[in-house]
């Protein structure tokens, strides 16, 4: 596998950045994760849009066209068919300090792997989820809308969860309302309409949330967006996480709470793995 960095394409084993890297240091940068399907990139104009919206939030320069083209080209340099590519747009090298001094070249780094299908993953079976109480998402701060480097609050309730022995962890905000899991948006059905939370809560505006928004659209299926609390998760008929990694999954456990059958999630699914198939699935 090749990783691109700075303009080369270098063996993954031998590529590196900057210690003086900004992202490195800081956390000064932005990125996307997105999943390849039959070597498409899964939504790929909406990844560069939230790309390029975080990096003019931070101040970045971000050319789309140019990362949109080394992204593709990463593709076909690896022959990547099914896997899954991280685009990092880093602010770049500087000297050591919180102040930007002098110009600064921004840096971009994407890398990849090969990754199954989802349909053929073991994900289908259902993830357990326990509620995070050691950190708390604050949901005032404009921050949480975008992928940024620095994700020290999404690992350490990542960490917490996978040592209580969940598959990942539920997220409350300062107004103890839902946020989603650590790397996945959090959604529930409830009398047959489904639940997800708003960005203003501290919640990703998620990409594969939606493509759920459309097949609920072709579905007719109610769909629409709420304050939620623990009480409405554990409440629900069906729970379920959305993410480009895992693409749509069922919850099947939350805390001591365990759901046996989802059948709306696996219509959902169903359709995801159809709609991912489609030759314009990056454009979507």
């Amino acid at each position: 596998m090749y990783t691109f960095v700075d303009g080369k394409f270098i063996e993954s084993s031998k590529a590196s950045v900057p210690v003086n890297d900004r992202s490195f240091m800081y956390g000064d940068g932005v990125f996307e994760t997105a999943s390849v399907r039959e070597s498409r990139v899964i939504g790929l104009e909406s990844h560069l849009k939230r790309l390029a919206n975080g990096a003019d939030f931070l101040g970045i320069p971000c050319e789309v066209g140019q990362i949109r083209d080394a992204v593709r080209a990463f593709v076909e340099r690896n022959r990547l068919r099914n896997g899954i590519i991280r685009v990092h747009l880093s602010r770049g090298s500087s000297k050591r300090g919180l102040a930007v001094v002098g110009p600064v070249k921004p840096r971009l780094v994407i890398v990849g792997e090969e990754k199954i299908p989802f349909e053929q993953g073991s994900e289908h079976i259902g993830l357990r989820l326990g509620v995070v109480g050691v950190v708390k998402v604050d949901e005032g701060v404009p921050l949480t809308r975008f992928k940024t480097a620095n994700r020290l609050i999404y690992i350490l309730a990542r960490l917490e969860a996978n040592k209580g022995g969940y598959d990942d962890g539920i997220l409350l905000n300062h107004a103890n309302h839902i946020v989603g899991a650590s790397a996945a948006n959090l959604l529930w059905v409830k009398d047959g309409c489904i639940f997800f939370v708003p960005p203003s809560e501290g919640a990703l505006p998620g990409i594969t949330q939606e493509l759920v928004k459309r097949i609920c659209g072709a579905f007719g299926i109610v769909i629409q967006e709420r304050l939620g609390r623990l009480e409405d998760i554990l409440g629900a008929d069906e729970v379920f996480v959305t993410s480009s990694g895992l693409g749509v999954v069922r919850v099947k456990q939350v805390g001591g709470v365990q759901w046996s059958e989802s059948p709306l999630v696996n219509r959902i699914r169903a359709a995801y793995l159809e709609l991912i198939c489609d030759s314009r699935i990056e454009e979507m």
